[in-house]
């Protein structure tokens, strides 16, 4: 029978191979895989079926509004009228907005893969059915994020 815990990649982690170790279970029962993060660059724009956490367009859409109300107020004063300050005013904002987004999430060094709570380490143990409710009871004493059975 296999147990399969899922943990973050911590002190914890350590200390629950250890104590599975100090159980009884020798070392080459006892798998701990580690995973790999996607490595993606920032996405313009989220779609239906993906989105990352940051929108970009949400700066310059009021950007926008607030260039265009004032395009629109002070368009009565300035040469080409109000219609045509209002529509400058929301390109420009529109465009500003865009650009300090970006700016500033490039500047982060913004990625898909530092998101928080992603499961980074897979232990697998090998054992028998009588040791089955201890070893899961030391996966979830050290913080398991979730333990699964896998019988042979």
């Amino acid at each position: 029978m296999y147990i399969v815990a899922a943990c973050q990649h911590s002190l914890y982690a350590e200390l629950l191979v250890s104590e599975i170790e100090n159980y009884g279970i020798p070392r080459e029962q006892i798998a701990a895989i580690p995973l790999d993060r996607r490595n993606e660059k920032l996405l313009l724009f989220d779609t239906m079926h993906h989105a990352d956490g940051h929108s970009m367009i949400d700066l310059a859409l009021v950007l926008g509004t607030i260039l265009m109300l004032l395009g629109s107020i002070y368009g009565f004063v300035l040469p080409f009228g109000p219609i045509i300050w209002a529509l400058m005013g929301l390109i420009v904002g529109g465009v500003l907005g865009f650009a300090i987004k970006w700016f500033f999430l490039k500047r982060r060094g913004y990625k898909i893969n530092a998101r928080k709570g992603n499961t980074e380490l897979i232990i697998m143990v090998n054992c028998d059915a009588a040791q089955e409710k201890d070893i899961e009871e030391i996966c979830w004493h050290h913080n398991a994020l979730g333990v699964g059975k896998l019988n042979d």
